[in-house]
């Protein structure tokens, strides 16, 4: 109900002063058509959630709800954008700008985060070149990354831009450049938790804890190992988050949809109706 109801305004103000098109109205249209084939803010929120829920294919989502396969599309163009800005109303979506979330980190005098990267499957391209930098050695099939950072109470922080499959993990924490507050000058005590996928990760202004690398040629000691173990157990929240954001299978499952901005606004919702759901959890 919380979602609808900034949801509703949303669409209404959009219809208002923009066609199915997405082009500006000549005139304010005040009234829906009684003919629409998608009539009111209730059965568009129940179009595009069951539409990322399910990941069905177009044309049986437009049996479904009476229209053509082209109108599906349009649809879930354009109440996809207005579910991004609902959530963002809403205060629920991950920060993506560097310097936006070194501010949210300054507002904490402590913070534990959990960093990890999603991937997510998409289709084969023909194109050969696209299939390699798509490729995942660890999948071992096409997929978009995304970098992650999760708290404590296993809502996303951070989502980092889409990347290739083929891109190493911390090559993506590279190129992110995040920034930390440092605890020498600021008085800020934050820890990140991460996996052996950042081995080499140097961070300024914050704590990193990760597993111990088994050398090559000898074992861990029994100390290693347990202290492995707890490390695990205590990034679990991150794991958690990631399954989460895969409740829906249009992250879970192959992505249908064509576009890299379309793909990646997708992952961004997702996230944002994952913390949604932290927040009545937490209720």
């Amino acid at each position: 109900m919380d979602l609808l109801y900034h949801f509703a305004p949303i669409v209404e103000e959009h219809y208002r002063h923009h066609d199915m098109k997405g082009q500006r109205r000549k005139m304010v249209r005040y009234q829906e058509r009684s003919d629409s084939s998608l009539t009111g803010p209730v059965n568009k929120l129940l179009f595009i959630l069951s539409y990322m829920k399910e990941n069905p294919n177009q044309a049986y989502h437009g049996v479904m709800f009476s229209m053509s396969q082209g109108k599906v599309s349009l649809w879930v163009n354009q109440l996809s954008f207005l579910l991004e800005e609902a959530l963002k109303k809403m205060g629920k979506m991950p920060h993506r700008e560097v310097n936006k979330f070194y501010n949210f980190l300054y507002a904490y005098v402590e913070l534990v985060m959990f960093m990890d990267v999603v991937e997510r499957r998409i289709g084969r391209s023909p194109d050969y070149q696209v299939q390699k930098d798509h490729y995942s050695g660890k999948k071992g099939c096409h997929t978009l990354k995304n970098l992650l950072i999760a708290n404590l109470e296993g809502e996303l922080i951070y989502l980092g831009e889409t990347f290739e499959g083929s891109v190493h993990d911390k090559s993506m924490y590279d190129q992110a450049e995040l920034k930390f507050p440092d605890h020498r000058i600021a008085e800020r005590w934050h820890s990140l938790w991460v996996d052996l996928g950042f081995l080499g990760l140097k961070a300024e202004g914050v704590e990193v804890y990760m597993p111990e690398k088994k050398p090559k040629g000898k074992e861990l000691s029994n100390f290693q190992k347990e202290l492995n173990t707890l490390i695990a157990s205590i990034r679990v929240k991150v794991e958690h988050a990631i399954a989460g954001v895969k409740r829906l299978k249009i992250i879970r499952n192959q992505v249908r949809i064509h576009g890299w901005q379309k793909r990646d606004r997708m992952m961004y919702i997702a996230c944002g109706l994952h913390n949604l759901r932290c927040q009545r959890w937490a209720t």
